[in-house]
């Protein structure tokens, strides 16, 4: 897959998603994943590989979005990839209804204020798993919370009801993992 240069996008690296992928269980047959932040499109496009019925990927980069577009005709993949080009703060919670998965990885030390999708997670039934990818060493956004598991804080937009359910380090990156524990999907 191909990302623009520089570090304006950083691809999530192949050990990162291997990891990922199986805290998810491995397979994705027939769920709904949403990719936001979703830079080159690499996490949302090996979704597609495992199974996805369908990736729905937001990014506003232009120069992103043109690589993003590049890899999803590469692949082949394109009757089951949605790309939304806009900022993930604007999104309305409708546009990721069926969504089981939902992965965010923002830029390192920008973390969104994101009350769209709290307010969708807090609504959507069932609701999604969430897999937030951050930055070691970042600093909360304001509003945060104590988290119950490594990285100390849990963004203000996870809701009350949803609980970190497994946090992992890799390198300098976090994956922490927040579900509503009768629907966590993972083994």
């Amino acid at each position: 897959m191909e990302a623009p240069p520089g570090q304006a996008v950083r691809p999530t690296p192949e050990w990162v998603r291997e990891a990922l992928f199986n805290m998810l269980g491995g397979s994705l047959d027939g769920l709904v994943f949403a990719d936001l932040f979703a830079g080159a499109g690499t996490v949302g496009l090996e979704a597609a590989s495992r199974g996805a019925r369908k990736v729905v990927l937001v990014e506003s980069d232009p120069q992103a979005l043109s690589f993003l577009r590049k890899n999803i005709q590469k692949l082949g993949c394109t009757d089951r990839c949605q790309i939304i080009a806009r900022r993930v703060e604007t999104l309305s919670g409708g546009e990721l209804d069926g969504a089981s998965v939902v992965f965010l990885d923002p830029p390192y030390r920008n973390h969104p204020d994101l009350p769209n999708l709290g307010r969708f997670l807090e609504q959507a039934h069932p609701a999604p798993v969430v897999v937030y990818q951050h930055g070691k060493g970042d600093t909360p956004p304001p509003g945060s919370v104590a988290n119950e598991v490594d990285s100390g804080w849990r963004p203000a937009w996870i809701p009350p009801g949803m609980k970190t359910i497994e946090e992992r380090r890799y390198g300098r990156s976090f994956l922490t993992i927040y579900a509503h524990e009768e629907e966590i999907p993972c083994p």
